[in-house]
């Protein structure tokens, strides 16, 4: 299993990589306390938000988050806590416990193995996988254990997103092709986005239709 986009632990932040990453700490305390600067304040009924306040929540939630299976797969890295850490390895264990507080570590035993592979730890890598002669695995930037054994092609029926698909095939189809005439903005822009250019030679387009919780 291949995926694109993940943080290396290999590469020293910079100064402008370090404040990225306080304000991914000030996006994880709005996220967290549903802050919306959209809703009109009632004078009667608001307090002051202390900055010591942020940083005891934020300093309790990453406590409690680093006790997580997440938590302890990012504390696996030999960077752990050094300068060489990409901040976002060490607000991921956070981020997952607000956004799936319910998941428990069993539930999340797969996710830490990608997160482990990802910091470095090569030994997760299953037997077939290894001595697949079409599957270079020393090239593996991103992979998940678990998944099973290889194969040519996967049942559908496994899944109930394939049968969900199949059965919404003409309504997605008509959806596509109205998409495909509205293709170029107002100042000629592709809609279409390449997801692979920064990390490849060569890549395919996409439209997309949902990231980040927005269509």
């Amino acid at each position: 299993f291949g995926g694109g986009g993940f943080g290396s632990s290999s590469t020293a932040p910079s100064k402008k990589k370090a404040a990225r990453g306080k304000s991914g700490r000030a996006d994880l305390l709005s996220t967290l306390n549903d802050d919306d600067s959209k809703k009109k304040k009632d004078k009667s009924s608001s307090q002051t938000f202390v900055k010591s306040d942020q940083e005891q929540l934020l300093n309790d939630l990453a406590a409690k988050s680093a006790q997580t299976i997440i938590g302890k797969a990012v504390a696996s890295s030999p960077d752990y806590n050094s300068p060489d850490m990409d901040p976002f390895w060490q607000l991921l264990p956070s981020l997952i416990s607000t956004k799936f507080p319910s998941a428990s570590d069993g539930e999340l035993k797969r996710v830490a193995g990608m997160v482990e592979f990802s910091l470095g730890a090569r030994g997760l890598l299953e037997d077939d996988v290894i001595s697949d002669q079409w599957r270079p695995h020393e090239e593996l930037h991103a992979y998940m254990p678990g998944l099973g054994a290889t194969e040519p092609f996967l049942d559908p029926n496994q899944l109930g997103l394939c049968k969900q698909l199949s059965e919404n095939y003409e309504v997605i189809t008509k959806e596509y092709e109205a998409l495909l005439e509205e293709r170029f903005d107002s100042k000629g822009k592709d809609r279409f986005q390449s997801v692979t250019s920064m990390n490849y030679d060569a890549g395919w387009k996409t439209m997309v239709l949902f990231y980040n919780g927005h269509r």
